[in-house]
């Protein structure tokens, strides 16, 4: 019996939804703290100083899902579904996966978010499960 590692499973999950949304340029795994657990495309994780790779986008995700959070339950507005931040290039999506992750999408402008969200939020869910959620 061949044991497939959980890092192997999150890059194959996150290529699928890359494979079925053509508009995602970039995805990440993070730890709530922001910790890199898995990146596609794979190359977003071979620099640390590019603002838009994998290391970049791990904090910034971890960051504003924090605060997002925070905001949220003090305003008794419930828990958390998702971050959405538009600009005018593109949109970054979080969202969390489990109590100990998230998934973080950033999105060409021409994308159909609504496509999107459906995805992501099985994508999520999935993430959740492969890290025991």
């Amino acid at each position: 019996m061949v044991t497939e590692y959980r890092s192997d499973i999150l890059l194959r999950t996150l290529r699928t939804l890359h494979q079925a949304i053509p508009g995602i340029r970039a995805s990440v795994v993070v730890t709530l703290d922001g910790l890199l657990v898995a990146a596609y495309p794979p190359e977003l994780s071979e620099s640390e100083d590019d603002p838009t790779g994998a290391f970049q986008v791990a904090a910034m995700a971890a960051t504003s899902l924090g605060l997002a959070e925070r905001t949220l339950e003090r305003l008794k507005q419930g828990a958390i579904s998702r971050v959405l931040m538009e600009g005018k290039d593109g949109v970054m999506v979080v969202l969390p996966a489990g109590g100990r992750a998230a998934l973080a999408l950033l999105i060409g402008k021409d994308t159909k978010l609504g496509i999107v969200m459906i995805s992501a939020v099985r994508t999520a869910e999935e993430i959740a499960q492969v890290l025991g959620d």
